[in-house]
C-alpha cells in the first residue's frame, strides 16, 4: 500500500470517527419543577424519549431534575400526583440545556366553585404514599367545623368553610392509617392541598387520641390556641418553644410559660422531654392550652400519672394565685 492510499485510508477512518463521535454526543439536561403556585414539586416524575434513549427519574426534594439525553430533540413528559401531565419537545443544541416545567393543580377543575370569586375553603387530592394512585371514598373531616365529605373517583374533594382559621383536617381510608394534616386558611382564597395514605391499619388506641383531638378542636375553649406549622416558621425554622414566643399568640390569648409544661406528642404523654427541643420543621401543628382550660380533660387523662416537664429556660415559678395565666398543655402533632 502506497503512502497515499494510507493517507486516505487514516483520512476515511478520522472522519468515520468524528461523525461517530458527533452522533453520540450527549447533553445534560436539567431543571425544576414546580406547581402553578411557584412551589417546588419534589418526586415529579420526568420521562424523556429521543433517539435511542427512553429514561425516566424523579425531582430531588428542591425539585430539580439531570437526564443524559443525546443532542437534538427530546419527548417529555412530567407528572406528578395531583396534577396535570405535561407533555412537550425541548431542542437540546448545548452540552447543558436548561428546561424548567410547571403543573397545573387537577384541584382547580374540580367543581363549578372554581369560577366562584372569593371562595374560602379547602380543596384538594387524596392519594396512595406508596403508588401515588388517587383514594376513591376517603373521608375527609374538618375537625373543628365537623364538616365531612367523600373523594370522588378521581380521590378529590372540596370543603367550604366559613372563616380564616388554622384548619385540622383528619382523612381515613378502610384499608389505610388515618393521617391529620393542618392547613392555614385565608378568607376569599381557596387552599389547595395533596394529602397521601400509607396503606395498613391504625395503631391501636388512635382511634380514641383523635376523638379526643376532634373534641378539643370542636369545643375551642377559652385561653387556647391552635399553631400550625407555617405559621410558626415565619421566622425560620427555630426551636417551638422560641417560635411560639415570637409568634405573638401568647399576647393575643394572654398566656405565658412558666417553669413546667405538660407536654403530649401525636396524642402520647413525653415526660421529661422539653418543648425546646422540637424544630418547627418536624411539626405539623400543636395545641396549646392554659392552666385548667382543657374543660373536656382529655389531655389530663391522657398524660395519667406521666410527669410534667419542667424547664427553668421556660419562665418563672408559676404562683398559685395566677395560675390560669400560664400554659399547663402543650400537644405537639408531628409530620409523619
Amino acid at each position: 500500500m502506497t503512502l497515499q492510499h494510507i493517507g486516505t485510508a487514516a483520512a476515511i477512518v478520522f472522519g468515520l470517527c468524528v461523525s461517530q463521535s458527533a452522533t453520540a454526543q450527549r447533553a445534560q439536561v436539567s431543571g425544576i419543577v414546580r406547581n402553578d403556585r411557584g412551589e417546588l414539586l419534589t418526586s415529579a416524575r420526568v420521562h424523556a424519549t429521543a433517539k435511542g434513549v427512553d429514561t425516566t427519574v424523579r425531582t430531588n426534594d428542591r425539585g430539580q431534575y439531570i437526564l443524559s439525553l443525546p443532542m437534538g430533540a427530546a419527548r417529555v413528559l412530567v407528572t406528578a400526583f395531583g396534577y396535570e401531565a405535561l407533555d412537550r419537545e425541548i431542542p437540546i443544541d448545548k452540552p447543558e440545556t436548561k428546561a424548567d416545567f410547571q403543573l397545573r393543580g387537577l384541584a382547580r377543575q374540580i367543581t363549578e366553585f372554581v369560577v366562584r370569586e372569593r371562595w374560602t375553603g379547602i380543596r384538594g387530592v387524596v392519594g396512595d404514599e406508596a403508588t401515588r394512585e388517587p383514594i376513591a371514598g376517603a373521608e375527609v373531616m374538618v375537625a373543628q367545623a365537623k364538616q365531612h365529605v367523600v373523594t370522588d373517583g378521581l380521590g378529590r374533594f372540596e370543603i367550604p368553610l366559613t372563616s380564616e382559621d388554622q384548619t385540622v383536617v383528619l382523612v381515613k381510608r378502610a384499608g389505610y392509617q388515618t393521617r391529620i394534616r393542618s392547613f392555614g386558611v385565608t378568607e376569599g382564597q381557596a387552599t389547595d392541598v395533596l394529602v397521601l395514605l400509607k396503606a395498613g391499619p391504625d395503631i391501636k388506641g388512635r382511634g380514641y387520641i383523635l376523638r379526643d383531638l376532634q373534641q378539643r378542636l370542636t369545643l375551642k375553649p377559652f385561653r387556647s390556641f391552635v399553631a400550625g406549622r407555617d405559621q410558626l416558621a415565619k421566622n425560620g425554622d427555630v426551636t417551638v418553644y422560641d417560635a411560639i414566643i415570637a409568634s405573638g399568640l401568647l399576647a393575643k390569648t394572654g398566656l405565658k410559660f412558666g417553669d413546667m409544661v405538660c407536654l403530649l406528642v401525636d396524642g402520647e404523654p413525653r415526660s421529661g422531654f422539653p418543648i425546646s427541643a422540637f424544630r418547627v420543621a418536624e411539626i405539623d401543628f400543636i395545641e396549646v392550652f392554659g392552666y385548667k382550660a382543657d374543660i373536656g380533660n382529655s389531655l389530663r387523662v391522657a398524660m395519667g400519672n406521666s410527669r410534667c416537664t419542667t424547664e427553668s429556660v421556660l419562665g418563672p415559678k408559676v404562683p398559685p394565685f395566677e395560675a390560669r395565666r400560664y400554659i399547663e398543655y402543650i400537644a405537639v402533632w408531628t409530620r409523619k
